[in-house]
């Protein structure tokens, strides 16, 4: 099962995604450093809940479901947090260093309006990260450079915030995963941050013009899409070295792809495994394209049993 934090203030929500066919209910367990348990609910399988922890104090605590934990941050005072954030940004946001800044911002406001947030992290890190970037511009420091950061960049007239992880060992010129669909879960739910970490490469969630200014900031010049089918469908329209898809269901051609080094894994549990399997049919002849096919995996553990030899 796939545990998925989506916001932590007062009141945690969360979401327990079944990735094996569960059902039924499952006892959700908060856990503070002490591993004492602080609160509990019990929850169906794939249903949303919450948990109230206005009473806890801040800082980090764990949601268990049946042995498998996330890590989770309680803050309190967000409204007062968010309006000195604002006060602290200089009035003109135009750069686009403060226009980053100032998407972030907008998007914890968005979140605290009960807004979906569920795409880069739990709302609580997403704070206490902006709150560091701020200080730092305000102490006329540079932002981080290196580790798990939040950025946000202007495209037109929207804000886009995105998520990347630098690992300390990346050099100049080195190699970019882009996960192209459901970010936070190839960074909160499998290996990757710690496959980077070893590897030296660097982990980005986001579109195009996300991927551009990574290569710009960082001077990458080798980009692997990962994902689902999507990754083989934004293979045809982005400059890559290499594509990745686990479980891809049907609606990406390969023939545009002869330049590209594909990469497909499926499960043999996976209710979409024929439309794996065509794939498999399809790259016949294609030297550059190789299918592999795992009994035991599922619809979303493949991703777990193959990421490391997908990366290798």
């Amino acid at each position: 099962m796939r545990l998925l934090s989506v916001g932590v203030m007062a009141v945690a929500g969360f979401k327990i995604v079944p990735l094996s066919g569960q059902k039924g209910k499952v006892t959700l367990r908060v856990v503070n450093r002490r591993d004492e348990v602080v609160a509990k609910v019990d929850v169906d399988y794939g249903e949303a809940g919450k948990v109230d922890l206005a009473e806890q104090a801040e800082g980090t605590y764990w949601l268990d479901a049946d042995g498998l934990r996330t890590e989770i941050h309680l803050v309190h005072r967000l409204t007062e947090r968010l309006a000195k954030l604002n006060a602290d940004l200089p009035g003109d946001r135009s750069t686009p260093e403060l226009a980053g800044l100032d998407a972030r911002l907008k998007l914890l406001r968005d979140a605290q309006r009960g807004r979906p947030f569920d795409t880069l992290g739990d709302l609580a890190t997403e704070l206490l990260s902006l709150e560091a970037d701020v200080e730092a511009v305000v102490d006329g420091r540079e932002l981080p450079k290196v580790g798990d950061l939040r950025r946000a960049i202007v495209i037109g007239r929207d804000l886009v915030p995105y998520r990347l992880h630098v690992p300390k060992s990346v050099k100049k010129g080195g190699a970019l995963v882009a996960v192209v669909s459901d970010e936070a879960f190839w960074f909160e739910c499998t290996k990757l941050v710690e496959i980077a970490d070893a590897a030296g490469f660097i982990v980005v969630g986001g579109g195009r013009e996300v991927i551009e200014q990574v290569k710009k900031d960082y001077g990458v010049t080798a980009v692997t899409l990962m994902g689902d089918e999507k990754a083989l469908a934004l293979a045809e329209e982005y400059d890559v070295a290499r594509v990745i898809a686990f479980g891809p269901a049907a609606g990406a051609g390969l023939k545009k792809l002869k330049d590209v080094e594909v990469r497909i894994f499926c499960g043999g549990r996976d209710p979409r495994i024929e439309a794996a399997r065509g794939y498999a049919a399809a790259a016949k002849g294609m030297k550059n394209v190789r299918v592999e096919e795992r009994p035991e995996s599922g619809r979303f553990t493949i991703a777990w049993d193959a990421l490391s030899e997908a990366l290798r």
